[in-house]
């Protein structure tokens, strides 16, 4: 069975490997192709030729359209959003970073076209405010090297890209303090919170709730892949 996922070290690709040791319990084995994201993904399982049979994709991906070939095996887990910034002045509003170079993700994801609603519903998009398309790990590199301001991406909390961000010196995790008016104006968003002390409790960080806002993920087949296997 083949399952598209989306960059090495993401969240996909790290379901997607639970999956497969799973599957092999069975004597199933899972083939795993890595994608730029959830948008590669849909056109790949609809694509009957591809051979791809099952897909992560972001929650809401799929139309009425799809319904006749596709079918939801239901939501997976949580994306959180985060904001990281190299700016002077703390940011807890997403109209702080109008003017600013910002990083929203990767081509291919529908994770960037959020990012990029979330910011226009702000008022954050207009004069010299710069939006660059790049994976989890450049933007980690580019907010590094100061060639961005700022870095909006998915991730789970464990994953490398996030770690190098939180380890990068004078950059920030963004705490969307209106996080939950957001998700009434992008509803295909919903609001998470990071808690006090989860990344370390030794070292207490962060030192505050920090409020996140996430996409959901589910997984997608085929409706020709064996009833077993769905």
């Amino acid at each position: 069975v083949v399952i598209t996922t989306a960059a090495p070290g993401s969240g996909y690709n790290s379901f997607a490997e639970l999956y497969r040791q799973r599957l092999a319990r069975d004597g199933i084995g899972l083939e795993i192709r890595t994608s730029a994201g959830s948008q590669e993904n849909l056109e790949r399982l609809r694509d009957p030729a591809s051979g791809v049979k099952a897909a992560f994709t972001t929650t809401g991906a799929a139309g009425p359209a799809d319904a006749e070939e596709l079918a939801s095996l239901g939501g997976v887990f949580y994306s959180p959003l985060f904001v990281f910034y190299r700016l002077e002045t703390p940011i807890e509003r997403f109209s702080q970073l109008k003017g600013a170079r910002i990083s929203i993700g990767a081509p291919g994801s529908f994770v960037r076209e959020y990012a990029r609603r979330i910011l226009e519903t702000a008022g954050a998009i207009g004069g010299k405010t710069e939006l660059v398309e790049l994976d989890n790990e450049a933007a980690v590199d580019a907010l590094a090297a100061g060639r961005v301001d700022a870095a909006m991406f998915p991730a789970p909390l464990e994953a490398p890209a996030v770690s190098r961000a939180l380890a990068i010196p004078r950059v920030r995790l963004m705490n969307a303090r209106q996080a939950d008016a957001v998700t009434k104006l992008v509803p295909v968003l919903t609001h998470v919170v990071l808690p006090r002390g989860l990344i370390s409790l030794e070292r207490d960080e962060p030192r505050d709730d920090i409020h996140l806002l996430a996409t959901s993920n589910s997984v997608l087949v085929r409706k020709d892949l064996h009833p077993a296997l769905q």
